[in-house]
């Protein structure tokens, strides 16, 4: 039962990770901050990523300027 539970507790810890660090990246591109959009990607950011309404990062430079 407890490793089941720290199975679970490590997945959700990862996913929580990696919806952070969507965001993170898809908040520097809406800002316009070029240097965090670099650094991020050079870290392995996913530009493929979709928002919560199916944008990329790509869309949300576009429609942001």
């Amino acid at each position: 039962m407890q490793n089941e539970v720290q199975t679970v507790y490590e997945k959700c810890l990862k996913e929580q990770k990696a919806s952070t660090e969507r965001l993170s990246f898809m908040k520097a591109v809406q800002s316009g901050n070029t240097s965090m959009v670099i650094k991020l990607l050079q870290s392995g950011a996913d530009i493929t990523e979709s928002n919560d309404t199916g944008q990329t990062s790509l869309h949300v430079a576009t429609l942001n300027g």
